[in-house]
């Protein structure tokens, strides 16, 4: 790169694939740091407060993105076209370019690994019709990943959780039981404690089969959960597998985008 003649053009493509890089090779590092920390303040204070996971708090965590990003990418663009020529700073050369691309690497890796610790949200698109007609194969759903650590789980939850056959596999069910609760299945339907449980009641053409009308008690252990899908004929659920330990939850299924 020349440091004498600043090239607006690549000062907003540095910025796009690099948010801030753009204003480090224009010698606004600086400014480009604060605009950094406003946009990803924004959007930890949009996660952590739970608004991610509804739709007028997803949509605004979207606009914020959007809104964020592009002005650093046209503000680098601005001040490297006012800038030109320009007088290089210290920090002008090839070695600190670099050094700042890999931080934001860094930072854009962390933002995708830990989103859902940290942002209070995780998506998915799903792979089956277990939870039918609430929802469907191929639906998108966002997850609040911070609902049950602001609220009590309770029995008809829609939640995520990880498979406990394949902990890479990612399930989506209604909570059942808890652990202590004795679950049984008789005549379709599911009974909890010795009584049928109308919240999980699901229309009889939705468990014809024999397994989905007639399940032998089961005493759920502590600190795990009894799950079922609401398609009971066409779900792989806690019949097969067993219980879920709690600490398998994920969060709950919030959002639904067909």
């Amino acid at each position: 790169m020349n440091d004498a003649i600043t090239r607006p053009w690549l000062a907003a493509i540095l910025s796009l694939i690099f948010p801030g890089l753009g204003h480090v090779y224009a010698g606004r590092a600086r400014r480009g740091l604060g605009l950094l920390a406003v946009v990803y303040g924004l959007l930890l204070a949009i996660g952590l407060s739970g608004l991610a996971s509804s739709l007028p708090g997803f949509y605004l965590l979207i606009f914020v993105t959007f809104l964020g990003f592009g002005y650093l990418i046209l503000d680098a663009y601005l001040l490297a076209r006012r800038q030109n020529p320009r007088i290089p700073k210290k920090y002008n050369h090839l070695g600190v370019y670099v050094s700042f691309a890999l931080v934001m690497v860094l930072v854009q890796w962390a933002q995708l690994a830990f989103r859902g610790d940290v942002m209070g949200f995780e998506s998915f698109r799903l792979a089956s019709n277990s939870m039918n007609p609430l929802l469907r194969e191929g639906d998108y759903v966002v997850v609040d990943t911070h609902y049950f650590l602001r609220k009590q789980a309770a029995i008809g939850d829609v939640a995520v959780f990880r498979s406990v056959e394949e902990p890479g596999q990612v399930y989506v069910k209604r909570i059942a039981g808890f652990g202590g609760d004795r679950i049984a299945i008789r005549d379709g339907q599911v009974i909890r404690n010795g009584k049928m449980s109308l919240t999980l009641e699901v229309p009889p053409t939705r468990r014809q089969r024999e397994i989905s009308r007639s399940m032998e008690t089961l005493d759920v252990p502590e600190d795990h959960l009894f799950m079922l899908g609401d398609w009971r004929d066409n779900s792989r659920d806690s019949r097969f597998w067993g219980t879920v330990p709690e600490q398998n939850l994920l969060g709950q299924c919030d959002l639904v985008f067909p």
